[in-house]
């Protein structure tokens, strides 16, 4: 507010407009908005004013977003594209319908919408995956037989998890029976025996 009236200031003692906005690094256009406004209301012409929208010129009418709310509750297994179908059908052809995505915004929005679970390790580069350094020595024996070979590297990765466990038991005396095997789960199991 001070750099605005220092403005406005200068320029009724008459400097020029130009040169003004110039040395204060604004459009001429904001110049004489600022002075417009000064010679409105004063100083408190000057003040900032919010920078929140009137009025918003898509938002939904209340009525509108009401029915989709019925709608969802009335058809709790309907999404929003089977809703926005519906209310295609039964609102006047006036009416303009909103999109599959402010639908499902709404519905959200009252709660109406459960978000499907995610894994915790969405990707492969933040879960450490054992190395054959991790695991603990496994004696695999093959046994004489008429069938032919398929595969003899996976056997010794099978019983990994489960000696981890079992070393875990060894050691602490709590069950781990969930992979993976993270530090945390040990503290729960550890809390449950106590």
């Amino acid at each position: 507010m001070e750099e605005r009236m220092r403005f406005v200031l200068r320029l009724k003692d008459g400097e020029g407009m130009s040169s003004l906005c110039r040395e204060f690094g604004i459009s001429r256009v904001t110049g004489y908005k600022i002075y417009e406004r000064y010679k409105e209301c004063g100083l408190e012409g000057l003040t900032d004013r919010a920078r929140t929208p009137y009025r918003y010129a898509n938002k939904l009418p209340a009525q509108l977003e009401a029915m989709i709310v019925t709608l969802r509750r009335e058809k709790p297994t309907w999404g929003a594209r089977k809703l926005r179908e519906r209310l295609l059908r039964k609102l006047p052809n006036d009416v303009r319908v909103p999109a599959c995505s402010t639908i499902h915004a709404i519905m959200d929005r009252h709660g109406l919408v459960t978000r499907q679970r995610h894994s915790k390790d969405t990707n492969l580069d933040s879960y450490r995956v054992l190395r054959m350094g991790d695991v603990p020595e496994i004696d695999v024996e093959f046994l004489p037989s008429t069938e032919t070979p398929v595969g003899l590297g996976e056997p010794a990765m099978t019983p990994i998890a489960p000696a981890i466990g079992n070393a875990i038991f060894a050691a602490t005396g709590a069950r781990v029976r969930h992979l993976p095997i993270r530090p945390q789960a040990v503290l729960q199991a550890l809390a449950r025996e106590s």
